[in-house]
């Protein structure tokens, strides 16, 4: 006989096992040069590479850039072309997938840094693009200011300020003491002498012309004229030129002052007022001090002390002593 039995088989499909190669998950590069990604995707099941997945990208910054047309696939060994335009670390984040294959996730960390010689010739670019447009200033400079005298550019000036409706300021000038301390400095150069500034006169000559009014004071002060006299003598210089009137007067002064040199040179003896003179060329008044002195009741010793000390004393300088004491004598 025979025997019919049904045999049940539960099959499971699962996906192929994957890995990934990677040379180096840290890469180097520097801004604006290009770099490559290279990952081997391997089938564990049969170890063969795996060609034909699908490559997706993540990029942490916008600064990278991919060339897509330069992606290469051979077997399972996929080279990825990159440009980091600025410095500093990125991450790129890439997913190897295909159908019926475990997806792979790989991040590389980028590292754009500028290198030393980059660096240097980047600031060896900046400084001598500086230092040629330093120059072309300077040659400009030197064609159309330096070149040109002082005093044409300083009349230039000037005529633009009157032209713009503007009162010209006037320029800026040496002194004669100073043109003349150039020119004795060059003198004594041979000599390895240097004069300061100080040695210069100011003024070649130095006068003085004073004031007719001045010089008729001065005249009537030497020779005593009153004010008749010194009328009557100006309207006699009013009819002489006005620069001759200061001469003639000096003239006259030094005569004056000559024919009086005796009388000039003696002395005048001072005069004091009866309250600046001291007591001690007044007996009169030390002896009515004393006497009221001892009408007030106060002790001869007490009195002769303050006697004493009056003698170099004026009046006026004895009451405010006495009103300093407390004394009063009235």
């Amino acid at each position: 006989y025979r025997i019919d039995d049904t045999i049940q088989l539960e099959v499971t499909v699962r996906r192929v096992l994957t890995s990934y190669s990677v040379v180096n998950l840290t890469i180097p590069t520097e801004p604006g040069l290009g770099f490559n990604l290279e990952i081997e995707f391997l089938d564990l099941d049969h170890n063969i590479g795996i060609s034909g997945a699908d490559v997706t990208l993540q990029y942490s910054d916008v600064s990278l850039f991919y060339y897509e047309d330069l992606a290469e696939d051979l077997n399972g060994n996929y080279t990825l072309v990159f440009r980091s335009d600025i410095g500093g670390t990125n991450f790129i984040v890439v997913t190897l997938a295909k159908d019926g294959y475990i997806t792979q996730v790989i991040t590389f960390r980028i590292q754009s840094d500028v290198s030393l010689i980059t660096e240097r010739l980047r600031i060896v670019t900046i400084a001598g693009g500086f230092g040629v447009l330093i120059i072309a200033l300077l040659i400009v400079g030197y064609v159309r200011v330096w070149s040109i005298p002082i005093l044409i550019r300083t009349l230039n000036r000037m005529i633009r300020a009157l032209g713009a409706g503007r009162v010209p300021k006037p320029p800026k000038m040496s002194t004669r003491q100073a043109l003349a301390l150039a020119i004795v400095n060059e003198e004594l150069e041979s000599v390895k002498i240097q004069k300061p500034l100080e040695d210069i006169a100011p003024e070649p000559i130095i006068t003085s012309v004073p004031e007719v009014n001045e010089l008729l004071e001065e005249l009537a002060l030497i020779t005593g004229l009153g004010e008749a006299e010194i009328e009557a003598f100006r309207a006699d210089l009013a009819r002489m030129k006005a620069s001759e009137r200061p001469g003639f007067l000096k003239e006259v002064i030094d005569q004056e002052r000559a024919r009086r040199a005796d009388v000039l040179a003696t002395p005048v003896k001072e005069v004091l007022a009866t309250e600046d003179i001291p007591l001690e060329d007044l007996p009169g008044e030390l002896e009515d001090l004393r006497n009221k002195l001892l009408k007030k009741g106060m002790a001869s010793e007490e009195i002769d002390i303050i006697v004493q000390e009056a003698k170099s004393l004026s009046k006026a300088d004895l009451d405010a002593l006495l009103d300093s004491l407390g004394i009063d004598l009235d």
